[in-house]
């Protein structure tokens, strides 16, 4: 015994040697830095305490796979570049990178360890909840918190929203909305790249407030009013899910306060964006799959209420319709649907079936009818194009023949000058100001060049596709987040007309900034943190489930999982707003999978 402890003594020391190595690289933290010792010592701690309660080893044994598998990986992504720009030598940075990867597997590790034995003794532990938090619970099922989850969480959000409203009146529109809105006054063709069903909704809304106080500017806040009630409806769905299946009443009452009283929810809810009410789809959407995951369980696979089919039907459309990278994601997640679902396959197929063919044909045969324009080839191709430019801006060695079916495409001549690593919209107008005609006719050839490159010039694509993502999947990315105000200049007349104002600016002013200036709180304003949420719940599901289990848990969080990835390979830039509905449904997931662990 005293042997077995010795060794683990030993281990525990290199382990957190290396662990303090790795932080102090991924934090800048200099090598003289006193916090090193301090860093050191805890890891030691930490790594004695494991080994107390996991004595045999088996959750660090658990947690070892998927911590290989998602977490080094991301770490040699997260850092190819800044952990190595110091040195010269190929093999120091090579050294540098995997002592990174080694450094950080065993700090993630640890966590995940340390994580699975808490949730243990959690499950384990004495659920009495203290008479304080008894009464309180109390006091809240009066107000009927509890017992009317979606009107009062709706009621709540609404008038935490009001300020915001009123301070912004008639609404927020940016570049975006404006034109969008041209589009809802026939000023400007219908187009598909902002959503048409969209555009539908504003277009009725709009005229229902024009006829009835014939002001063009407050007509405008019949929109933003309906977007509200709208969006505090899926707040409210996504608590009164959670009632439904008795997730723990402290998640719905944290789940209440993220929506009412962080500021970017309030800030969205009155913006005249696509990306908002998809966020609200999103999370109606999940909703659907909670409940048909529920269901056929608890029917064991012999029945699917046709109310229940007919929700997923048309919250399944509007979730394809309102982002053009949604379609995708749908069928990423329809294909997992139907094989976790294989055994009742007859149930599930036909409202999958239903939503993919009505949605082809929106797409296609009506929207071709009405003369709606779809999103051209160039828009698809952020990634890919930013890459091929990324080898021109670095001066890499083409043959002719490439350069000359580059040149077929656009001019060569600005594109140091236009090149913006983190955003694609640059080289995507040089492709339209060029040729994009002659690549959307060969596309073969051109897939094949950018195989290529890619082949002969790894890092300069690598490069490329993470200072172009990195937002989404980095935290510590800085970027502004719910600044947004009034409406942009326009030839249409139209401005704001704030009621509020005085006090209220400021305080807006500093709840927002509180973002960027408190610990914790601060990472639910980066969008990165979803991503890495979405993978710790991949290892908590991966380590902690039985197999029928884990896949109906990865089913619930595949939507965003497949948004994230359509986002990682066809992203224009890193934006708040492009995963704002992965942040409205998070809580959901979050309470769902925890309630997974819990039973």
């Amino acid at each position: 015994m005293n042997e077995h402890n010795n060794k683990g003594g030993l281990s525990v020391y290199i382990i957190a040697f290396m662990q303090t190595w790795g932080i102090m690289l991924v934090s800048d933290i200099a090598i003289r830095n006193p916090l090193s010792l301090l860093i050191f010592v805890a890891a030691i701690f930490t790594g004695h305490k494991i080994i107390e309660l996991d004595t045999n080893g088996y959750y660090r044994q658990k947690s070892v796979i998927i911590t290989a598998i998602f977490f080094s990986a991301a770490t040699l992504i997260a850092g190819n570049r800044d952990y190595t720009a110091s040195y010269d030598s190929a093999l120091f940075k090579a050294l540098v990178l995997i002592c990174v990867a080694v450094s950080m597997f065993m700090v993630y590790r640890s966590a995940m360890t340390g994580f699975l034995i808490v949730l243990n003794k959690i499950k384990k532990a004495d659920k009495t909840e203290p008479a304080w938090l008894n009464k309180l619970y109390a006091s809240l099922d009066k107000v009927s918190l509890f017992k009317h989850p979606l009107i009062t969480t709706m009621i709540i959000c609404l008038v935490c929203w009001l300020p915001y409203f009123l301070y912004e009146f008639p609404g927020i529109m940016s570049a975006d909305s404006l034109n969008q809105f041209e589009q809802a006054l026939f000023i400007k063709p219908w187009s598909n790249h902002h959503p048409v069903v969209h555009t539908l909704f504003i277009y009725l809304f709009y005229h229902i407030g024009l006829i009835i106080t014939g002001d063009r500017i407050t007509a405008i806040s019949f929109y933003t009013v309906a977007q509200m009630i709208f969006m505090s409806y899926c707040a409210g769905r996504v608590v009164r899910t959670m009632h439904k299946y008795d997730v723990a009443r402290w998640f719905r009452i944290v789940t209440i306060i993220f929506y009412a009283l962080v500021p970017f929810n309030a800030v969205m809810s009155v913006i005249m964006w696509k990306d908002v009410p998809f966020a609200g789809i999103t999370s109606l959407f999940i909703c659907c799959i909670v409940d048909i995951s529920y269901e056929l369980n608890k029917t064991d696979g012999n029945s699917l209420s046709l109310m229940l089919q007919l929700r997923f039907y048309i919250v399944g459309i509007l979730f394809c319709l309102f982002r053009t990278n949604a379609w995708y994601a749908f069928i990423i997640f329809a294909i997992c649907m139907l094989y976790v679902f294989r055994r009742q396959l007859k149930k599930v197929s036909l409202p999958i079936i239903l939503v993919i063919l009505s949605v082809i044909m929106i797409k296609g045969p009506v929207m071709n009818i009405a003369g709606i324009e779809q999103p051209d080839f160039v828009e698809s191709l952020s990634v890919p194009l930013q890459q091929v430019a990324r080898v021109l801006v670095d001066d890499k060695d083409l043959t002719d023949s490439e350069l000359e079916l580059i040149d077929k495409v656009i001019d060569r001549t600005y594109i140091k000058q236009l090149y913006a690593a983190d955003f694609a919209d640059n080289i995507k107008e040089l492709v339209r100001a060029g040729h994009p005609e002659y690549l959307e006719a060969h596309k073969f050839e051109y897939f094949k060049l950018w195989l290529s490159l890619g082949i002969r010039y790894p890092g300069a694509y690598l490069n490329a596709w993470s200072e172009l993502t990195r937002g989404f999947w980095y935290p510590n990315i800085s970027y502004e987040v719910a600044t947004i105000d009034g409406i942009m200049n326009n030839d249409l007349g139209i401005y704001s007309i704030p009621i509020i104002g005085g006090k209220f600016v400021k305080v807006k002013e500093i709840l927002i900034k509180l973002g960027s200036f408190l610990p914790i709180y601060g990472l639910i304003w980066s969008a990165g943190t979803y991503c890495w949420l979405l993978v710790i719940e991949l290892g908590i599901i991966f380590s902690s489930l039985y197999r029928n289990d884990k896949w109906k848990a990865i089913l619930i969080i595949m939507p965003c999982i497949a948004l994230e990835l359509t986002l990682f390979i066809a992203t224009p830039v890193v934006d708040f707003r492009y995963i704002y509905g992965i942040v409205l449904s998070a809580p959901l997931w979050l309470s769902i999978i925890y309630k997974y662990m819990m039973e």
